[in-house]
């Protein structure tokens, strides 16, 4: 799986080598994977405009909440970015780099989250779409894997990645648990 440090490391090479930053969504990821679990169950009501009702459905796809969807979902990014010239990285399962001559692209995936790190993202972009996959990207990330994207020009120009919303909700979810307002402090 995906490290912290390896979202880290693609974000420090694209910003020390003056490559964009793109995060995007392939949408939906495990309904483009096929199982291998054996998963069936009887259709109900639900199913009966389709004359189904009634019948045992036996399930093909990886479908969320499966043991072994993302593994699944996994094995079929893993083709299509082989088919695109990527290489698996040798420190991290989920981090992807491709030699383009005058610079090194970077790509690290979470499941269906990409962080693409390079001189062109539609292009990347592109290339995965004609391998079957929907992106949605996003040009610069403003939120990404739970940590929010923010350039900050004082001191230095600079790319930060913070926890600012992840920390408002479990605030927002903790007044909603206990009735009363979380303990505060003021976020920098």
């Amino acid at each position: 799986a995906l490290s912290l440090r390896g979202v880290r490391m693609v974000v420090f090479l694209a910003e020390s080598n003056e490559m964009k930053l793109a995060s995007g969504d392939t949408g939906s990821a495990c309904l483009e994977a096929h199982t291998k679990e054996k998963v069936c169950f009887t259709a109900g009501k639900e199913f009966a405009p389709f004359g189904h009702h009634g019948h045992t459905v036996v399930v093909a796809k990886a479908l969320c909440g499966l043991k072994t969807s993302g593994a699944r979902f996994h094995e079929l990014l893993s083709e299509s970015m082989h088919q695109s010239g990527f290489k698996l990285g040798k420190a991290d399962s989920d981090a992807w780099m491709k030699d383009c001559g005058s610079h090194c692209e970077c790509v690290c995936t979470w499941v269906d989250d990409v962080l693409h790190a390079g001189k062109s993202p539609k292009e990347f972009c592109d290339a995965l779409r004609t391998t079957g996959f929907a992106l949605k990207p996003e040009e610069e990330p403003k939120h990404h894997l739970g940590g929010d994207f923010e350039r900050v020009e004082d001191p230095e120009e600079m790319l930060c990645w913070g926890a600012t919303t992840c920390v408002q909700r479990m605030l927002v979810n903790c007044e909603m648990m206990f009735g009363e307002d979380a303990p505060k402090s003021e976020m920098h």
